[in-house]
């Protein structure tokens, strides 16, 4: 076992945990919350800077970025409160065991998987420390296929590439 073996189990471990803490069902509700954001912030975004317009004279550029901002932070924290009310009624049943377990499975899937975006991203950008280290590694060739099978798996299930050549539009509306 490598060095890079032993340091990718302890952040798993750690990820692990942090999952357990929070279960299955706040787990997936602030990865909804999330995406759902994310979707709601690009969709209203021209209806919130036309709202916001008036209060933003002295800094029009800034307008679409606060926007976004407030839209993504205001559904957000809506649904991430929403989640911690259900969690906190399902740790008072049976259920909140099994929550707390599958949490933990689903924190350890989450903690690989932004280790694999973290080893695609240097790898991307040429740095190759982390492939050096981990030549000899069980755990590298997994995690840096992890990502990059995730996202191209993710990808035919939510069809979300229209969203950004509508942002661009708005944004580069928004200089002109």
């Amino acid at each position: 076992m490598e060095i890079f073996d032993i340091v990718v189990i302890l952040i798993l471990a750690l990820g692990g945990y942090a999952g357990y803490k929070k279960g299955l069902l706040l787990e997936v509700v602030t990865f909804l919350a999330f995406i759902i954001a994310v979707l709601s912030a690009f969709k209203l975004l021209k209806e919130g800077m036309n709202w916001l317009q008036p209060y933003m004279k002295d800094f029009p550029q800034m307008l679409p970025y606060v926007t976004f901002t407030l839209i993504f932070l205001l559904v957000f924290i809506g649904i991430y409160f929403l989640g911690k009310f259900l969690k906190s009624i399902l740790d008072y049943t049976l259920l909140g065991v099994f929550d707390s377990a599958a949490g933990a499975f689903v924190g350890v899937l989450k903690t690989a998987f932004i280790i694999s975006l973290f080893i695609w991203l240097t790898s991307a950008a040429k740095l190759e420390f982390i492939s050096k280290y981990g030549q000899k590694s069980f755990a590298y060739p997994v995690l840096a296929s992890f990502a990059p099978n995730t996202i191209h798996f993710v990808s035919y299930i939510i069809p979300f590439q229209d969203i950004f050549p509508a942002l661009k539009k708005i944004l580069e509306n928004q200089k002109a």
